[in-house]
């Protein structure tokens, strides 16, 4: 991960960031940070970024220019290939959550742009900038400490930056539960002894206290993420009902990257903040051919106004959509009209269902049963991706063309079972 800042002060930014778990990071290269002085790019020999504002008012503006030339000089040495944001950050945008954090942290590149006076020309940020951001609801001199807000954020969920890799997935937000209370040396300081249960060495009541007490200090302190918690264990309550027919889903829920986009009745959006795919549920199976081709309302609604919502949390709506509950193309059709996607593909679910690792031997000798008849995805499932999901706590699940070849029994002896319902993939 590379981070550019665009300032008018790239040594308070160096020297902030220099320190700690960014400071590590930035010594072992594991990410990297460019600060580009604006004042650099100016045409005068005073070094004089400013003026006043059309229209009057007070305080000075940033010309256009010198941001302009400022950017285009450090995107000459971005590749092309790589995945980039520029980021503006302002009181005026989205506010910066984890959720963010995450989406943000799939680039290569985030370019920073802080403003500083009344801000900059607007005619600039038009041209180059792709995402506006808020860390809240205050005014601060400048942008500079936001950047390293979010840049310290952002460092922490990429590989290798935390010494445990598992740190970034249990810490405070996730899965829209705060962290459980921690303890340590001594074991009793001021009267106050750490709890029992820590000391007990039993792991499964460890984790179920610390699951109690997360949810207990989000309810006190954070009621608008145990709403939204309370929502995701409605959801999945209702999914467990149906075996392993959302596998898929409940595994965004275990791992605690699942958000509920919109829940109405038994229909479901939910989303992956790692790679943005959304999956819908339908469990009732209400016929949606049916519903859309007759102007139903309330069905017709559910999608658009799941379009506007996912077109304001992301800035681009809908990429790719994982539909439950129909493989009718008709259904795909008129969905695709909706989301303004492109391609639907008829897909077949296989889920692993043993809680236990499959041994080597087994492994191979299903290999050798299934030859040629497998397609290369499904022997990866195999060889790798089963083993990966158990790892996680997962329910190891494919995704597989509906026309390819599905030895059936085989699998199935093994502990691989495909799901009953028809799926869809819109792209």
């Amino acid at each position: 991960m590379r981070f550019h800042v665009m300032t008018l002060f790239p040594e308070m930014v160096e020297q902030g960031l220099s320190n700690s778990i960014t400071g590590r990071a930035l010594k072992e290269k594991i990410i990297s940070l460019n600060c580009v002085n604006i004042r650099d790019y100016c045409e005068n020999r005073h070094g004089k970024v400013d003026d006043y504002s059309y229209g009057g008012g007070a305080g000075m503006l940033i010309q256009a220019e010198p941001v302009y030339d400022c950017y285009r000089s450090l995107i000459s040495d971005i590749p092309n290939s790589h995945k980039k944001r520029v980021i503006y950050v302002t009181p005026q945008g989205r506010p910066f959550r984890q959720e963010m954090a995450e989406e943000l942290a799939q680039n290569d590149d985030l370019i920073f742009l802080c403003g500083h006076y009344e801000g900059i020309d607007e005619r600039v940020l038009e041209e180059i900038v792709t995402d506006h951001v808020s860390i809240g609801d205050y005014v601060l001199t400048g942008g500079e400490l936001p950047a390293m807000v979010m840049i310290d954020s952002i460092s922490r969920l990429v590989d290798g930056v935390l010494g445990n890799d598992s740190s970034a997935e249990i810490e405070s937000f996730h899965g829209k539960l705060l962290e459980y209370p921690q303890y340590t040396r001594p074991e009793v300081w001021h009267g106050k002894a750490v709890p029992a249960v820590l000391l007990s060495g039993d792991a499964a009541r460890i984790e179920s206290w610390r699951k109690e007490e997360s949810i207990k200090r989000t309810r006190e302190r954070r009621g608008d993420l145990y709403l939204d918690y309370c929502r995701l264990v409605e959801a999945e309550e209702m999914l467990v009902r149906y075996g392993r027919e959302y596998a898929d889903l409940r595994n965004l829920l275990r791992q605690g990257c699942g958000e509920l986009v919109r829940k109405d009745g038994n229909r479901l959006l939910m989303r992956n903040r790692r790679d943005h795919c959304y999956y819908f549920a339908n469990p009732t199976m209400d016929p949606l051919t049916e519903a859309l081709a007759k102007g139903d309302r309330d069905t017709a609604a559910f999608f658009e106004k799941t379009f506007e919502l996912t077109k304001r949390q992301t800035d681009s709506g809908i990429h790719r959509l994982v539909l439950h509950d129909t493989n009718d193309l008709k259904d795909a059709g008129r969905l695709m009209k909706i989301f303004r996607l492109t391609e639907a593909r008829r897909m077949v679910l296989l889920v692993y269902t043993p809680r236990e690792r499959p041994g080597n031997a087994r492994i191979r000798a299903l290999k050798e049963k299934l030859a040629d008849r497998a397609h290369p995805e499904l022997i990866s499932f195999i060889e790798q991706g089963i083993v990966a999901g158990l790892k996680e706590g997962m329910m190891p699940v494919c995704y597989l063309n509906e026309e390819e070849r599905f030895p059936a029994k085989e699998l199935e002896t093994f502990g691989i079972y495909r799901t009953k319902r028809p799926v869809l993939v819109l792209s």
